[in-house]
């Protein structure tokens, strides 16, 4: 009876051996996923923002939570650049539509459809995008509360 009763209090503390590690796990895999993602700044060139992601989606991460996370703020963020890079092309076309006018008159039919049509689709993205961004900076922050060094 003793061998069983000995038994089985080795095997609750393994148990809680075994809990208390994968907390200590996710709480270092969601303190680096804060670290990484608090380099990204919204202000910084594309090219700039484009490595710090590459450093995200590099990272391993095994917890379901810090992976969707990541996820969400990944697909956020390429969005955005992509949109962002979108309406620079769609300003240049619009220049050289404009330098190349008739004597500065306006726009062919064609153009101005092609282009309001570019700037109604990055339009669209950057509407996605900055949900998708909301999204991710509110589970970041749930991240950073929930598993924050204590």
């Amino acid at each position: 009876m003793k061998v069983v009763r000995k038994i089985l209090c080795f095997g609750i503390i393994l148990y809680c051996s075994a809990c208390q590690g994968e907390e200590a796990r996710q709480r270092e895999e969601a303190a680096r996923l804060v670290e990484l993602y608090g380099q990204v700044r919204y202000e910084a060139p594309p090219e700039v923002r484009a490595d710090k992601l590459r450093a995200i989606e590099q990272a391993v991460f095994v917890s379901p939570e810090v992976v969707g996370t990541r996820t969400v703020c990944l697909s956020g963020h390429r969005q955005l650049i992509d949109a962002q890079r979108s309406q620079e092309e769609t300003a240049k076309e619009i220049d050289k539509a404009l330098s190349e006018a008739d004597g500065g008159g306006p726009l062919g039919q064609g153009a101005i459809e092609r282009l309001q049509a570019t700037l109604t689709a990055a339009q669209g993205q950057l509407a996605k995008a900055r949900a998708e961004l909301e999204d991710c900076e509110a589970k970041v922050r749930a991240l950073d509360v929930r598993f924050g060094k204590r």
